[in-house]
């Protein structure tokens, strides 16, 4: 099957998805919309739409289909660097079929966390509590792509970086010379504090979690949503520990013609 993708505008994709699933249910699908700051184009068959957004040097996959056979054919003719998200709380054997199938190798698994217990803590003693400036912007971003993997789709881009630096959504760690060694990236909306990323090669690791913690006791959140990789036990371990608990969801990672 020849690979015919059509760049077009977001807003004109989510309208022909809207569409299409008026007259389809598909059975096999990652897709819940598209985010604003990407270029897409896409592919539909009969029974399957394919959606690409371009990330640096690879494209990540959105898909909807009835028919896992004809899915199969189209991904299997893909060329070029894919990456594919998979969320689900149910197995995913049909999926692990039409990856294998069509190319695709396993890459990573993540669940998701929330932590419930942030109403009932106290505040915690820290000798941190650093607010990134617009200065530490570059050093954060390296620690960034340094630590994570482009391909699992969390990552802030240097724009949504800087903002939220601006907004005091990101807590930094430094070495004795100034240089920042750790950062914790959180969200909050409304009484939900979201974790965007959280590392730290000093000796402060902890202390940069129970800060963004003291954030979010002072702001009113009720609860801290995130994703832990599945083989990062330790850092999984030291969640529980503050009182988060996995709910269910995983999303697991698939890549073609990885570079």
């Amino acid at each position: 099957m020849e690979n015919k993708f059509i760049k077009e505008s977001k807003e004109a994709i989510e309208k022909l998805i809207d569409d299409w699933k008026s007259e389809h249910k598909p059975v096999l699908s990652n897709y819940y919309g598209l985010a604003l700051r990407f270029e897409y184009d896409y592919q539909i068959v009969d029974s399957t739409i394919v959606v690409r957004k371009k990330e640096g040097d690879f494209y990540r996959l959105f898909v909807l289909s009835t028919d896992a056979a004809e899915l199969t054919t189209i991904l299997s003719s893909l060329q070029e660097e894919h990456v594919i998200n998979i969320p689900s709380r149910k197995p995913i054997d049909d999926w692990q079929a039409i990856m294998k199938d069509s190319g695709f190798e396993y890459y990573s698994t993540y669940s998701r966390y929330c932590n419930t217990k942030i109403a009932t803590m106290k505040k915690h003693k820290t000798t941190l509590n650093i607010h990134a400036t617009i200065e530490n912007a570059e050093e954060i971003y390296q620690l960034l792509t340094e630590t994570f993997s482009p391909y699992t789709g969390h990552l802030p881009s240097k724009e949504e970086l800087e903002e939220m630096i601006l907004n005091q959504q990101v807590l930094v760690d430094k070495y004795s010379d100034g240089h920042v060694c750790g950062v914790n990236i959180h969200t909050i909306t409304g009484v939900t504090g979201y974790g965007n990323a959280w590392v730290d090669k000093g000796e402060h690791a902890v202390e940069l979690l129970l800060d963004m913690y003291n954030e979010m006791i002072e702001k009113g959140v009720k609860r801290h949503v995130f994703w832990v990789n599945d083989s990062n036990i330790g850092v999984a371990k030291m969640h529980i520990k503050m009182g988060a608990k996995p709910d269910g969801l995983k999303d697991y990672t698939y890549i073609k013609n990885k570079k």
